[in-house]
């Protein structure tokens, strides 16, 4: 709870509708014109097509809605230029072992730097560590032009505990599975694009920095670790299992601190695909009629099997921070 408490404010709602009332967002021509308190903080030029939205009064609207459910105990209201975002933390769950609070985010921008959006999921209690589900009752990304407003208001805070639960529920099935790192890079590499093979190295980096799972590898295993993703041939020397669920939570922090959409998507992702690794590795043990032969891995120059890719549907900046209430 220690790093919950370094980075968000004790629930104050009067406090917080405060600061939101000082936003003022208004279009003057072509430039759109962002002020809190009286002063600009932030201009930009738009094109007819732009829409101006109410961001003061959708916040207070949400924030009133999702009280009515939950008992928000903490919040942060951060102003960064031309982008707002709200984040309320709500009641403490234990998933996997580890202590989240359930949060709600919304976050928009008058600079054409963020679309429209509206997330929930979980927030570590300590560390910046997030995990982003869908919701059909509180789940929007839209651009600021033309229609904005009308999709704002077709979105309603209809929350109550059991919107958490499925998604939590299907987190926690990962704890004690086990998936090959092999695997993992077929799940992060569908691609095989460098970009794709950036996050790997990154995921792997976080291995390393843990080193709890080190004592327990040969040489070659280790190998892999430091081995760039794009040159790497997976073999049955060199290939090792992992705990799904540390793999959910480890990946999901290469994107600490991105935008709540994108933390999402990357979620999804690596739910979905682990979930799938992790059923089809079931029917690939030495007693399974149905196990197939194990051949090499190297997803550089290799397609990716039709059957993962069904699971993949990708979508994916932090300007300096003026306020933070």
């Amino acid at each position: 709870m220690n790093w919950i408490k370094s980075n968000f404010r004790v629930w104050d709602r009067e406090k917080l509708f405060s600061n939101i009332d000082k936003i003022t967002i208004e279009k003057v021509s072509n430039t759109v014109v962002t002020k809190w308190c009286g002063r600009v903080i932030s201009t930009s030029e738009v094109s007819d097509k732009y829409e101006i939205f109410d961001i003061a009064s959708f916040m207070r609207e949400k924030v009133l809605e999702i009280e009515q459910n939950f008992t928000i105990s903490f919040y942060s209201l951060k102003i960064r230029g031309g982008v707002q975002s709200v984040t309320l933390l709500s009641d403490e769950v234990i998933v996997g072992g580890l202590h989240y609070c359930k949060s709600f985010n919304i976050l928009s921008s008058s600079d054409k730097s963020r679309a429209l959006q509206l997330n929930i999921g979980l927030q570590s209690t300590n560390t910046n560590h997030q995990i982003v589900f869908s919701d059909k009752n509180f789940s929007l990304y839209k651009k600021h032009l033309r229609g904005v407003t009308t999709a704002a208001g077709m979105v309603s805070a209809n929350l109550v505990s059991e919107t958490f639960a499925e998604q939590i529920t299907a987190i926690n099935s990962l704890v004690g599975e086990r998936v090959l790192i092999s695997n993992v890079q077929r799940i992060l590499c569908q691609k095989g694009n460098l970009s794709d093979h950036k996050k790997f190295d990154a995921f792997k980096k976080f291995l390393v920095f843990g080193r709890r799972i080190l004592k327990d590898l040969t040489p070659k295993q280790k190998q892999v670790l430091y081995t760039p993703s794009k040159d790497l041939i997976f073999t049955r020397e060199n290939d090792f299992s992992l705990d799904a669920f540390d793999i959910f939570t480890l990946y999901l922090q290469i994107f600490s601190g991105e935008d709540s959409h994108v933390i999402k998507r990357e979620a999804q992702k690596i739910l979905q695909m682990t979930t799938w690794f992790i059923r089809n590795e079931k029917l690939d043990l030495p007693s399974n009629p149905l196990k197939k032969k194990w051949k090499p891995i190297n997803t550089s120059n290799q397609k990716s099997p039709q059957s993962s890719r069904t699971f993949l549907n990708l979508y994916r900046v932090n300007p300096f921070m003026l306020e933070l209430f």
